[in-house]
């Protein structure tokens, strides 16, 4: 019997996006399972300076996206800023943004989402803060690496308090928090880290 042509070629497809998808699915947990994140965390506000031409753009680019709710929110900054750099550790930092590619570390990846999120959200009319955490104590598999750029690391807190009706989160119970790292996300590791953060962030 002659085997449908078409089926054959439908089948590979959907297999390539099987694998692609197990591959992502690995990395993420792959990611979870090495890094660990430790206290002391200290929050500060986003720092990061984009000049008039690149906020033009990402205006542009976000009266485009879904940014009704905080989860198309991160979806949208996590995307302007993967466009925006590329991780190195081989420059100043640098929290001056202009349109164009360019090498960044985690300060930098931080900082840009932070403050894009936090635009977006004012544009839509979210109750929604993004803050930049510094994480002082970074470990993989446990351990203290003795090379510049990983004995501690940057990420992003967004205080959703969407329904509160309160400008600051006071408990846990009554706000939803997200742990946002931009720097792993753009390595196709996920952004999602709440599982590797220990510790309170003060």
């Amino acid at each position: 019997m002659r085997q449908n042509p078409k089926r054959g070629f439908s089948a590979a497809p959907a297999a390539i996006l099987l694998i692609l998808l197990l591959a992502v699915l690995s990395r993420e947990a792959i990611a979870r399972s090495l890094i660990t994140l430790l206290p002391p965390h200290g929050a500060s506000a986003p720092a990061a300076r984009l000049d008039k031409e690149l906020t033009t753009q990402v205006d542009a680019s976000l009266a485009k996206a879904d940014i009704a709710d905080v989860g198309g929110t991160i979806d949208a900054a996590l995307s302007i800023t993967d466009e925006s750099l590329f991780f190195g550790l081989e420059h100043l930092v640098n929290l001056s943004f202009t349109p164009g590619e360019r090498e960044g570390n985690c300060i930098e990846y931080a900082h840009l989402f932070a403050q894009v999120f936090n635009r977006a959200a004012q544009r839509s009319g979210l109750n929604a803060t993004a803050s930049v955490i510094h994480t002082s104590n970074a470990r993989f598999l446990g351990m203290k690496l003795p090379f510049r750029g990983y004995q501690d690391h940057d990420w992003v807190l967004v205080e959703d308090r969407t329904g509160t009706g309160m400008s600051k989160c006071t408990t846990k119970a009554t706000c939803r928090f997200w742990y946002v790292d931009p720097t792993l996300h753009d390595a196709w590791f996920g952004w999602d880290i709440n599982s590797i953060v220990k510790g309170k962030v003060k």
